[in-house]
């Protein structure tokens, strides 16, 4: 079955309305149960009225979040109504479009909602788009009215509109709810997206659509998820309708942020239980280890969501529910969902209430269980259609022959998909060549045409390749005109002027001409593939001068995927985004311990200014032990913490033998670039190591290790956390030997060892007795003996350097000192314990008196000093593994 999405994407699907077969087996193929999605909504209200029945139930309650302000629901809807009082003033009515071009504010929620009470639709704008799109809206659109702020006004020069400027005092009038001026069928909203023609269309969005989908939410959602909602979504796109409306209509309260990537910044970001974004922003915000532990369920639409990411939301204990929710503009938001569990086949779902979807062939007829068709979508969600756009809007949607009430429709979604026999939906790709980049809807055709007017250029055509990390990108493909020589600035500056950022192709490449299949027509299966003159690569690139600029360089030519990047190269002209930022950021926060916002690659995105801010700029680090050993993967990482040495390269093969999507981190000892004091007691050093690792990661459960003496930090490390009310599920103790790590006073040690020697004389041959007695003693007067002399830091090399030799007693010694007087209490976890071939089982058995919770033991072959050895590691790593996942 799968063979009949090989040639889903050639662009030969009959677009034109054929009728539907008379076949009684053709109209019978979807079964109906499928389809009976009916619910009783009150489908008679608009948007503003649900809003204003829950201002009456909860107006003291907070509505929304902005930074440091807030905003009640009292407060709120008068806000809105003053400015809807005013937007009457001006004529504002049904089916009169107002547009809004602002920042992410609690001025722009009021504006939205006191544009929709005044009977008007909004048209939103955003103000980072090129001049040249704007005003293709304004015209488009037809405004008469813009909300802005002063600021911006500059934006929209030479306009017959008027201008209202939200950053000025709206007139003190009656707050009091105005009258409903509008129906059902009146619009709530204008959406622009992305067009094949070359212009983008903007989707009407009535009432009745919008009110039907917001009282699905209101089914679908808990109380408890709606409570902190992130609105990080642009209101240019539809997923904003669920994280504003769906959450203001029914109590809940919005924390607006400028983008979801930002919740780890954002104030309040621990009131954060419900997150609503894309996969590949999910995918970032995993890697950056930015997910609050306040989010109970996660919304991810827009692209495919692949069966890893389920997996690594999942692992997170307080995420309960990975929602995978399918929908384009044209249907309201979302049309079909799904629950998704973790190791299940990935699907979108079964259409929600008041939703019907049908799988239909070229000639429009249904297609049988099983089979791949083009998805068509009814019910109340489908739109009114394309503005000002007659002959799309009849292309895209059909009459619905299925039922419904008179007059209904179907949407074609161009996406192939077929059923599983349950009756969910798999997607299977697209029919056009219309694509998803980061969750951005972009057609092609519209860069095509915007590029195709370079003076520069006689062919040109764009595709979305796949990059090495499985991401796919936009890439554009020209042919010069004779004479001309394109360089790349010209073309992205030539871009810029017309189209959004994430419209902008991410590589250039010149051919002499484009690729024909034999009927003379572009061949876009193989631009996917094709290998050009890289323009990125035309100018020879300013090498690294120094070991810092060389690591960037090696960073970014890793996260843009590239292989020739200079000190001077631009990281967004070179394809960078918001997404590949943030890991950019995480990385050197990890890696340097700069604290790193995301905001400085806009202002430095060239590595020799951002080497420069490293190097020079009085950051404080955000730690000074964490070293990162294996970055990749989303489960909880792995700490591991330094033995006698004082630092972590002895755990550099164990991280690398370690499952390739499971993070290790190691933590050395404060004071090895002899700059820093060195810690002079345990507890203080094990208090310095969990702020460390919860500055990384804030909430358990936490997997924890260490080897030799660091397997005392390690453990006293584990009593902290626990001691702040964090779970530690694994604390691993490599070869570490408690038996001159209790207190030497006469109480302690008797009460720690005395019984444990008596038991074992007791059970000694009579000549042997003597022996073992001259050893106890001979070890006790060596630990005093080494607790009474002063001790020297170790002196080592700088961080990042080897150690000067490869033993180095004096750092064994001092950190050997630190733990002889150091007394350990009993633990109320559990550990999992590596015990050497030459160490003593008895001195092991010890742990069994300091850890409560039970104690796993493995045996594993090589001296104290030789169990990370290449010949060894491979076992520990193996009985590794086995505690993790059980820890798991």
């Amino acid at each position: 079955m799968i063979t009949e999405t090989t040639n889903i994407c050639d662009g030969t699907l009959d677009a034109r309305p054929v009728s539907l077969g008379s076949s009684r087996q053709q109209r019978h193929a979807l079964p109906p149960v499928w389809n009976r999605t009916k619910r009783d909504y009150p489908l008679d209200k608009c948007i503003p009225r649900l809003f204003e029945d829950q201002v009456a139930r909860t107006p003291d309650a907070v509505a929304a979040l902005c930074g440091g302000q807030s905003l009640t629901y009292r407060d709120l809807n008068a806000r809105a109504n003053r400015l809807a009082g005013r937007l009457r003033t001006l004529g504002v009515g049904p089916d009169l479009l107002v547009g809004v071009c602002m920042e992410r504010s609690l001025d722009m929620l009021a504006a939205l909602l006191g544009i929709l009470k005044a009977g008007g639709a909004y048209v939103p704008m955003d103000p980072r788009y090129p001049q040249e799109r704007l005003r293709f809206i304004l015209a488009d659109a037809g405004l008469k009215v813009l909300l802005t702020r002063r600021e911006l006004e500059g934006r929209f020069p030479d306009y017959p509109f008027q201008i209202l400027h939200l950053d000025e005092p709206l007139p003190d009038t009656d707050p009091g709810n105005p009258a409903c001026l509008n129906t059902p069928d009146h619009l709530a909203y204008i959406i622009y997206t992305s067009g094949s023609t070359g212009k983008p269309k903007g989707v009407a969005i009535e009432h009745h659509n919008a009110v039907s989908f917001l009282c699905w939410v209101r089914e679908a959602f808990t109380d408890e998820e709606l409570s902190g909602v992130l609105g990080g979504t642009s209101i240019c796109f539809d997923l904003s309708v669920f994280e504003l409306f769906g959450t203001l209509c029914w109590g809940g309260k919005v924390i607006l942020v400028d983008s979801a990537l930002e919740v780890s910044t954002c104030p309040h970001r621990q009131e954060v239980n419900l997150l609503i974004s894309v996969p590949s922003v999910m995918q970032t915000l995993l890697k950056a280890r930015a997910m609050p532990p306040s989010v109970v369920t996660v919304n991810l639409a827009g692209e495919p969501l692949r069966a890893p990411l389920v997996d690594a939301l999942h692992a997170h204990s307080h995420i309960r529910h990975v929602n995978d929710l399918y929908g384009p503009s044209e249907t309201t938001t979302y049309s079909t969902w799904a629950v998704r569990q973790p190791r299940q086949p990935a699907t979108i779902g079964r259409p929600i209430a008041n939703t019907r979807v049908y799988i239909l062939d070229a000639a429009l007829n249904p297609v049988a269980a099983g089979h791949v068709g083009e998805l068509f979508i009814g019910g109340e969600g489908v739109a009114r259609g394309y503005l000002n756009a007659p002959e799309l809007t009849a292309e895209k949607f059909i009459p619905d022959p299925f039922g419904g009430k008179p007059g209904a429709r179907l949407y074609r979604t161009g996406d192939m998909v077929r059923h599983f026999p349950d009756g969910n939906l798999e997607y299977l790709g697209r029919a056009d060549h219309q694509v998803k980049i980061r969750g951005f809807r972009v057609e092609p055709g519209e860069i095509e045409s915007a590029l195709s007017a370079h003076p520069e250029l006689a062919a040109c055509a764009v595709v979305a390749r796949a990059e090495s990390g499985g991401e796919k990108s936009l890439a554009a493909f020209v042919v010069a005109r004779e004479g001309a020589e394109p360089s790349v600035g010209s073309l992205r500056t030539w871009l810029a002027a017309l189209l959004p950022a994430h419209m902008i192709p991410a590589r250039c490449f010149l051919l002499r001409s484009l690729p024909l299949t034999p009927n003379g027509k572009l061949d876009r299966k193989a631009l996917e593939t094709l290998k050009g003159t890289d323009l990125d690569a035309a100018t020879e690139p300013v090498p690294p001068r120094n070991d810092l600029e060389r690591e960037l360089v090696a960073i970014w030519e890793r996260l843009l995927g590239r292989r020739r990047v200079g000190i001077r190269d631009n990281f967004f002209e070179l394809g960078g985004d918001s997404l590949l930022a943030v890991e950019l950021a995480a990385e050197i926060q990890i890696r340097w311990g700069q604290s790193f916002p995301v905001a400085t690659m806009f202002q430095s995105p060239v590595i020799e200014e951002l080497a420069h801010r490293l190097t020079v700029e009085s950051w404080s680090p955000s730690w000074r032990s964490l070293v990162p050993m294996q970055t990749l993967g989303s489960k909880p990482p792995l700490f591991l913490i330094h033995g006698w040495a004082g630092d972590v390269f002895g755990f550099v093969e164990l991280a690398r033998q370690m499952a390739p999507d499971q993070p290790v981190y190691g933590l050395q000892a404060v004071g090895l670039d002899g700059k820093e004091p060195q810690h002079s007691e345990v507890a203080t050093m094990a208090a310095h190591y969990a702020r460390e690792i919860r500055a990384f990661q804030p909430e358990g459960p936490y997997l924890i290790g260490g080897y030799s003496a660091g397997g005392v930090f390690a453990f006293e490390v584990a009593q902290e956390l626990h001691r702040l009310g964090q779970r530690v599920s694994m604390l691993a103790l490599f070869d570490s030997d408690p038996l001159g790590m209790i207190s030497l006073t006469i109480v302690p040690y008797l009460r720690g060892r005395c019984g444990f020697h008596l038991r074992r004389l007791w059970t000694m041959p009579h000549r042997e007795r003597i022996d073992y007695c001259r050893k106890i003693w001979a070890n006790l007067r060596t630990r005093i003996s080494r607790s009474q002399q002063p001790s020297r830091p170790p002196q080592l090399s700088a961080v990042g350097c080897e150690r000067q030799s490869p033993e180095n007693p004096e750092a064994e010694d001092y950190y050997h000192i630190l733990t002889i007087s150091h007394r350990l209490k009993r633990y109320p976890g559990s550990a999992a314990v590596f015990v050497s071939h030459e160490s003593e089982p008895e001195h092991m058995e010890l742990w069994r008196h300091l850890i409560r919770g039970g104690i796993s033991y493995h045996q594993i072959p090589g001296t104290h000093f030789e169990i990370f050895a290449p010949a060894n590691v491979s076992k520990v790593a193996e009985a590794l593994r086995t505690e993790l996942a059980d820890a798991r």
